[in-house]
Formats: C-alpha cells, sequence, structure tokens
C-alpha cells in the first residue's frame, strides 16, 4: 500500500510518500480502507518532534473515513461498513490515516450512516469533536439559547 512515512523528526520533506506492507489485522482490531484523512495542526507538532511519546518510524494521522476492509467484529463493524475514526493514539502510539489502510482498535472506530462526499466526511471527525467538546466545556445552558434567539428545533 502506499504510505506517508516519517523516519525522523524535522520538517515537510521528512514526510516519505513509500510502498509499505498492508497491516494484518489482530484481534481486537480491524482494518480500514481509507477513502479520506484531515490534516491536523496536532501532526505538525508530531512531525516537528513536539510529541515525545511518539517513537519513529509512524505514519501519522489521527482521524480517517473509509470502509471495514477486513473485520474482527462482523456485527458492530461489517466488512464494506463506512466508518470513521479518530484520534485515540492514532498516528501516535501506532500508524494512522496517512495510508491507503490503517489498522485500528474496534472500539476506536464508528459507523456512520451519511451521503455525505467522502472529501467532506473526512474533514468532520476531528473538526466536529473539537467544537463538540468546546461546546460542552462552556456549558451553554438550553434556557441561554432560547434567549439567544437561536432555533434549536433543526
Amino acid at each position: 500500500m502506499k504510505a506517508i512515512v516519517i523516519y525522523e523528526a524535522g520538517g515537510p520533506e521528512k514526510l516519505i510518500h513509500k510502498e509499505v506492507p498492508v497491516p494484518e489485522v489482530k484481534p481486537g482490531w480491524s482494518l480500514v480502507r481509507i477513502i479520506g484523512r484531515g490534516v491536523n495542526h496536532s501532526e505538525i507538532f508530531t512531525r516537528e518532534g513536539q510529541s515525545p511519546s511518539v517513537t519513529f518510524p509512524r505514519i501519522l494521522g489521527i482521524e480517517c473515513a473509509g470502509v471495514i476492509a477486513k473485520t474482527t467484529d462482523p456485527e458492530r463493524l461489517p466488512e464494506g461498513e463506512k466508518v470513521i475514526s479518530i484520534m485515540g493514539e492514532m498516528g501516535r502510539a501506532f500508524d494512522g490515516g496517512y495510508a491507503e489502510y490503517a489498522l485500528l482498535p474496534n472500539h476506536q472506530i464508528y459507523p456512520v450512516t451519511t451521503d455525505l462526499p467522502w472529501e467532506t466526511l473526512a474533514a468532520l471527525p476531528e473538526t466536529y469533536y473539537t467544537a463538540y467538546g468546546s461546546m460542552k466545556n462552556l456549558r451553554i445552558l438550553a434556557e441561554r439559547i432560547s434567549q439567544w434567539g437561536i432555533d434549536t428545533r433543526h
């Protein structure tokens, strides 16, 4: 498979596009054929060597969208299921989304039902989760939302 591998910290020139073996499925993990991926600021930090827990070589990428290629959880994650995955040490403790396939822990793979185009779906997981976390941390109450005149029925 094609992947972007980093062997040592540094600038963008350290991102090496090359052929690597497709990961083998192991218990509790499933193989995702990646169709789209986001590019995130934290990946720049990691590439620059600012993530001390990350060891190289590594395939970066903390989010992806794709389909299940091989599964160890056929009831929740059947082959062909459209999925996303996000964070959970993806691209840091184990290889991530800068590849054609990623081997991911089942608990970190989320089935999705959507007609969004792949490029849109790929841009959402980390962005959405960041916005959701911010809203949750702000603890905005429903009364405040209605005072501001925001319609929450949609």
